[in-house]
């Protein structure tokens, strides 16, 4: 009854790409901030 895939996997795997995901927005917000402010600031 075992599946090729543990459920532990696939959260990591998905928490993972959250990671990722909100640092790329963290990045994207940031570069916006700046741009909209005109200023430039470090991400």
């Amino acid at each position: 009854m075992h599946r090729g895939r543990s459920p532990l996997t696939h959260l990591f795997h998905v928490a993972k790409w959250k990671e990722l995901a909100i640092i790329y927005v963290e990045k994207l917000m940031c570069n916006i901030f700046a741009q909209s402010f005109a200023i430039t600031i470090l991400c």
